[in-house]
């Protein structure tokens, strides 16, 4: 009678163990446990958020618009920096669009024509036309106020080379929406008149 009563009560709990297995199963099939439930949480919050894609796309849309949108003084800048990374649009004849980035068609087309037709001979230029000399110990160079008037502007440079202050000042207009230089006033001679010079 006592080995029954031990079978039965063996029976019993192993029938609550399995129940209780089964239970549980149910609701991790249901995502109703709590990594189940974290998860799924998670996974709405990710939803409501914005995703990588569209903001670099934005960043991307605003660096663009930045270009295109160029100031005066940020072309002139940008030309200097082109000129000390040894990419300057003077003295070559590889890649016109490097030219036709900072200079107006007219004057571009000016520029162009003595690169190729000099090569590597002097041409009309025979000097740095970004610091009106030939030879440059450059110090304190600055941009000055730009003076705007509608599609023209004026941003003068000023620096010191060799110890001696000079003054250049880049004639800016506007062509197809963007700034652009149409000449660079030395004082005393400017670049297009020192290439229709060299054309006679």
């Amino acid at each position: 009678m006592k080995i029954i009563t031990k079978l039965l009560f063996f029976a019993f709990v192993i029938t609550a163990i399995s129940c209780t297995d089964i239970a549980s199963n149910n609701k991790i099939a249901n995502g109703d446990s709590p990594s189940a439930a974290g998860e799924k949480s998670s996974a709405d919050e990710n939803s409501k958020k914005p995703s990588a894609t569209v903001e670099n796309s934005d960043t991307a849309n605003s660096e663009t618009a930045k270009f295109a949108e160029n100031s005066p003084e940020e072309l002139v800048e940008n030309l200097y920096k082109n000129h000390d990374n040894e990419n300057s649009p003077f003295f070559q004849d590889k890649n016109r669009e490097l030219i036709d980035r900072f200079f107006v068609k007219n004057l571009a087309d000016m520029i162009w024509k003595d690169a190729v037709e000099s090569k590597d001979e002097a041409g009309a230029l025979d000097f740095d036309p970004l610091y009106n000399a030939q030879d440059t110990e450059i110090a304190e160079f600055k941009i000055e106020k730009v003076e705007t008037t509608g599609e023209k502007a004026i941003v003068p440079i000023t620096f010191m080379n060799f110890g001696e202050r000079q003054t250049i000042k880049y004639m800016l207009a506007k062509e197809n929406g963007s700034w652009k230089i149409e000449n660079i006033d030395y004082g005393e001679d400017n670049l297009v008149k020192i290439f229709k010079g060299n054309s006679n």
